[in-house]
């Protein structure tokens, strides 16, 4: 099989195409938003062609990546839509599956930490950074950035009420590796290092925020 590392220098148009139907997670995007996102500074002759054969292009080099990989588009009455392939797993969906039962999971503490691991471990920065649709996907962004640090700062209350300082101090190492601007996240690792007893780790963090500051 060949990487799909060199999808994007092959068709820039192609990659923000998956990209958007993957974002609408299995939901059908009508042709006229696709046109209206992907064409943005363009004129087309004859747009509904460009899209088939964009998506057709897009198809085949998928299929490249992986047998029958290019089946994962598909084509609706108007619309297209991504559909995950067996054995397929997407960050995003896990993140979201995790966000989602975060909201409800309350009775099984543990249950509950390993969720919040598992997100610590799929989030590793802001949704598509190098996107050519970063404009349409900041919101979405910011959003998913927003319920990582909530889902944070709650594992954080779990392990502060279990006084599990060492804990804490390698979730925040791990959540500031994201967000190195978290002035709490900060603000907790000095506390649980000081519990810890790590004083001189402690000074040196503080020295840290200072000089981000």
């Amino acid at each position: 099989e060949r990487r799909a590392d060199g999808l994007a220098n092959k068709s820039k148009k192609g990659v923000s195409l998956i990209q958007y139907l993957i974002l609408n997670r299995g939901a059908p995007v009508p042709n006229v938003q696709l046109l209206e996102t992907l064409w943005t500074d363009e004129d087309s002759a004859n747009p509904e062609s460009a899209l088939k054969t964009l998506v057709s292009r897009t198809r085949a080099l998928l299929n490249q990546v992986s047998p029958r990989l290019g089946e994962s588009i598909v084509s609706d009455r108007g619309a297209y839509h991504w559909a995950l392939q067996p054995g397929m797993s997407i960050d995003l969906y896990d993140i979201l599956n995790i966000r989602d039962r975060l909201m409800t999971q309350q009775d099984d503490p543990e249950q509950t930490k390993c969720l919040y691991e598992e997100m610590l471990r799929l989030y590793r920065g802001d949704l598509l950074q190098n996107s050519d649709l970063s404009e349409w996907i900041l919101s979405r962004a910011t959003q998913l950035h927003n319920d990582y640090i909530s889902a944070v700062y709650a594992y954080l209350e779990m392990l502060k009420a279990e006084k599990d300082y060492a804990k804490i101090v390698a979730v925040c190492r791990t959540a500031l590796d994201v967000d190195n601007f978290d002035e709490r996240l900060h603000m907790e690792l000095i506390t649980a290092l000081i519990h810890t007893g790590r004083t001189s780790d402690a000074l040196a963090q503080y020295k840290h925020i200072v000089h981000l500051n």
